[in-house]
């Protein structure tokens, strides 16, 4: 949470400091923040209209990136100890999504990007169109995203006594 909230004070070009032993307060203009991470981010906790998702094709796709977005989905809440195993999907916009949304406006891709093809034996995936899932993850209340808590609560309003729930409605 404390790194989501510097990403957010950052990006608003305020920072604060006790450097050296003494309190600063920091007011930078006209900022950039990129952050990089291995994992989605909480998008909870983010203004979400002044932040830019991008997935990173790999060397299968010749290593371009791609706006994208992330749906979290709860698979499965054990009751009794309260774990609850997730992930996340997340899928590339289309081009015709990027031209209508804010944050891309300024953002012109390549149209040569926008074919470009991973062909495996059986199929070929266009990157632009595609979908993927992050590995599941099971953790307990105080280390789960925000996001996960969201759909935790939601589901938990509607549960009966069953101990261990198992949803199949992602897709």
């Amino acid at each position: 949470m404390q790194a989501t909230a510097l990403m957010e004070d950052a990006k608003s070009g305020y920072l604060e400091t006790n450097f050296g032993g003494k309190h600063k307060n920091i007011k930078i203009c006209n900022v950039h923040v990129v952050v990089l991470a291995s994992t989605a981010p909480d998008l909870s906790v983010l203004s979400v209209d002044r932040w830019r998702l991008w997935r990173l094709g790999g060397e299968d796709y010749g290593n371009i990136i791609w706006p994208c977005k992330t749906t979290p989905y709860l698979k499965k809440y054990n009751k009794s100890n309260k774990s609850s195993l997730w992930c996340i999907k997340v899928t590339n916009y289309l081009p015709s999504d990027i031209v209508s949304m804010k944050q891309f406006k300024d953002v012109k891709l390549p149209t040569d990007w926008f074919n470009t093809c991973h062909k495996t034996d059986d199929h070929a995936e266009v990157f632009g169109v595609s979908t993927q899932y992050t590995n599941d993850v099971c953790s307990l209340p105080l280390e789960t995203p925000n996001y996960i808590r969201i759909l935790e609560f939601r589901f938990l309003e509607n549960m009966n006594n069953k101990n261990i729930i198992t949803f199949n409605n992602y897709s």
